[in-house]
């Protein structure tokens, strides 16, 4: 399944700031979602990322 794009989350840091991020795509059968900071007081531009779980085959486990 592809998630709909555009959903905004925001975080509130200890120091009081607040980053927001948005959604760029999600897709559950790979376990994986990628995300832009929109908004950010941290010296940062163009930032976006991608984080995906992938199952270990030798154990219980899974790695980032």
């Amino acid at each position: 399944m592809l998630t709909t794009a555009g959903r905004v989350r925001r975080l509130s840091m200890a120091d009081g700031n607040t980053i927001v991020e948005m959604l760029l795509w999600r897709r559950d059968a790979e376990q994986a979602y990628s995300y832009s900071m929109e908004n950010c007081h941290l010296p940062v531009a163009n930032y976006f990322s991608t984080l995906s779980v992938v199952d270990k085959a030798d154990s219980a486990a899974s790695t980032t």
